[in-house]
């Protein structure tokens, strides 16, 4: 029995179309209906009618099966008239509708295949959740769907093209992808076009996925949710891509790369891109881009490093990279958004990249990007490790005092709201009438002054400056005093009374719980005349700055046994 003659059997009023196609498929595995099938447009062309049911008939039936040679079923050029239903088929070979109108939609709920081709095809959607192909699907080279496309849960061992693809749902999914296995790479690139959401939430994907000049469509709403998805190799959004709407790639991770390149992203809404605990075990290259909206990197680790550079933020666009983790950077000034829209607390970064700018004022300039509404000494702790690190101690330290100055603004910042706090709190009857300001009064008092003094300990050689000019001062001044006779002998002790050096002298009274044995046995006489009255002052006010210097030592002493 023919494969015709089974047919009508099933079908009892065949068209001239039907019968054809029920012939040729037998004989050749192809049924073409249009002479101009590889170049017409099937949205628009007058195409020779088919009933959908049909072919349906052809993946479904097991003796029709049979029939069908190795080269499976493959229809050009025809308009497929109702819905094509194939669920639960299984059937091993190629299903190819090249070229075809199908109004309705295509159904191949839990269907297997060997290979489906609806490349140049105009569909009115598929449902094809659970479905297995062995093989590559292709919605590829003009394909056009008019509703959604559903591919949940299902598994292709070859590749899934929609190269040059229309998919067509606006305010709801264009494409849905989620937990599908593929076993090669996803091209939605050179041309693919989705109005509505794209779906890939859990996908695996063996190979790559190529997004060159695809074009994502959902102003105000979610363009690509790729949530979770893995890829085996790298993931490219670049050379013209466009996105209108936010772009999920949250706890997502990939084996390659993580390429944005040359393209445009936006979102009318806050975010554009959330990448949070997104892992990439390669480089995340964003570069050349036109950035609108928030991007979102937090807690995401880049495992190889971030190269980031020569990029356009629209005004009030952020970059969000708090508690991630960078192994090596790379970047230029350009490649980061205005000051106040870069979150780097918590930030994590190994090494700077051969090329990238180590200068300490640059690199400070970097993290004065980040908003100033609150302290944050993280960042800076985490570039001077950085430098650390490399062997750079002398910039480290000065990251640190950089650090130690954003917290004195502060400071300055409070202390009006400090000494205002305090005088209301002495007049007011309730002290909650008054809420203290986060940095105190005498805090900040005191942190100044090891600003001054120690360069808040990492500077401590300030200290053997001023005590050697404060020494060197009083060896002068003393010198002349003694000889205007303005510093005359204490009684003599049993040992006999040493002569006056000035320099001694000078060095005794500064340092204190020392006995040089000559501020003990010399003073100053203010009966000298101006001389001792001018003296007497100096050397209260020489004496005092030797307790000073002598605190600041010793607070330094005891900051560095703490770091």
């Amino acid at each position: 029995m023919t494969l015709l003659e089974l047919a009508k059997e099933r079908f009892e009023d065949l068209t001239e179309n039907e019968e054809k196609l029920f012939s040729e498929i037998q004989k050749t595995g192809v049924a073409v209906f249009h002479e101009k099938w590889e170049n017409i447009d099937p949205s628009t062309a007058d195409l020779p009618e088919l009933r959908a049911e049909c072919v349906a008939w052809l993946l479904t039936d097991r003796k029709a099966v049979e029939l069908i040679t190795h080269r499976g079923v493959t229809v050009a050029g025809a308009r497929l008239n109702g819905k094509l239903d194939a669920s639960f088929s299984r059937f091993p070979l190629q299903l190819g509708l090249i070229g075809c109108r199908v109004p309705g939609r295509v159904v191949l709920l839990d269907a297997s295949f060997g290979l489906l081709k609806l490349s140049r095809s105009h569909v009115g959607g598929i449902c094809a959740d659970r479905m297995q192909v062995y093989g590559d699907v292709l919605l590829d080279e003009g394909f056009i769907s008019d509703g959604e496309v559903h591919l949940l849960g299902s598994s292709i061992g070859g590749i899934l093209a929609c190269r040059d693809g229309k998919f067509l749902n606006e305010g709801g999914d264009a494409l849905s992808a989620d937990r599908v296995r593929v076993s090669g790479g996803v091209f939605l690139d050179q041309g693919f076009s989705a109005r509505g959401r794209v779906r890939l939430l859990g996908a695996f994907i063996g190979g790559n996925l190529q997004c060159h000049g695809g074009e994502f469509h959902n102003e105000n709403g979610m363009a690509l949710c790729a949530d979770f998805m893995h890829v085996s190799g790298s993931a490219h959004f670049e050379d013209g891509f466009i996105a209108h709407g936010e772009m999920h790639l949250l706890g997502a991770s990939i084996d390659g790369s993580l390429v944005f390149s040359d393209s445009v992203i936006s979102n009318n809404d806050d975010s554009v891109l959330n990448g949070e605990r997104l892992v990439v075990a390669d480089m995340f290259f964003l570069g050349g881009m036109e950035i609108k909206g928030d991007v979102e990197l937090g807690a995401c680790s880049l495992e190889k490093g971030l190269r980031i550079h020569d990029n356009t933020w629209e005004v009030d666009s952020s970059l969000s990279l708090r508690g991630a983790s960078v192994r090596m950077l790379y970047d230029t000034p350009s490649g980061w958004p205005a000051k106040g829209e870069l979150f780097l607390n918590g930030f994590s970064l190994g090494s700077f990249q051969d090329g990238a700018t180590m200068d300490v004022a640059d690199r400070l300039a970097w993290l004065d990007l980040q908003p100033d509404d609150e302290y944050r000494p993280q960042p800076y702790e985490q570039l001077a490790a950085v430098y650390a690190r490399a062997g750079y101690e002398g910039q480290a330290r000065e990251v640190l005092i950089a650090k130690n100055k954003r917290l004195a603004d502060f400071y300055r910042r409070d202390f009006l709201p400090s000494f205002k706090h305090g005088f209301q709190k002495r007049i007011s009857r309730s002290a909650t009438e008054s809420q203290p300001p986060q940095f105190g009064l005498l805090a900040g008092i005191w942190h100044h002054l090891l600003g001054l003094f120690v360069g808040y300990g990492y500077r401590p050689q300030r200290l053997l400056y001023m005590a050697l000019c404060m020494v060197a001062l009083g060896w002068v001044l003393f010198g002349w005093g003694f000889g205007r006779e303005a510093i005359v002998q204490v009684q003599a002790g049993a040992g006999g009374h040493p002569p006056f050096q000035a320099f001694v002298y000078s060095l005794d009274t500064f340092l204190p719980l020392v006995d040089l044995e000559q501020k003990s046995r010399w003073m100053l006489d203010s009966r000298a005349g101006w001389p001792g009255g001018l003296l007497v002052w100096y050397q209260v006010f020489h004496i005092l700055m030797g307790w000073i210097l002598t605190t600041f030592a010793f607070a330094a002493l005891i900051d560095r046994l703490k770091r």
